[in-house]
């Protein structure tokens, strides 16, 4: 997380959420479902095989796998507590092998 923050150069508002650490799909959602509305860009780190089933969860783009410091972006316009399934719209799906 630290250098996914360090790279973003961002050190405000940040929300460290041990129920995500090993989460599976429903226990990630439940935290997307419960963050304030005033958050309008999140940035959720997990591990799998949990947060490649949430991606695959939000939109009809489909992945296999996310790899280790692997990033996939979603938008959504809505309420969190309102997040359904294929809710989102797909943006980018990156990692650092992709171009070797």
């Amino acid at each position: 997380v630290n250098a996914f923050l360090q790279y973003l150069n961002y050190n405000t508002n940040v929300i460290f959420e041990d129920k995500l650490y090993l989460a599976d799909k429903d226990q990630i959602l439940k935290v997307i479902n419960s963050i304030e509305e005033k958050c309008l860009n999140v940035l959720i780190v997990g591990h799998n095989p949990g947060i490649t089933n949430t991606a695959n969860h939000l939109s009809e783009f489909k992945i296999e796998n996310i790899p280790t410091t692997g990033i996939i972006g979603f938008s959504y316009e809505g309420y969190w507590k309102d997040l359904k399934e294929n809710k989102c719209d797909f943006l980018f799906f990156d990692y650092p092998k992709k171009n070797n």
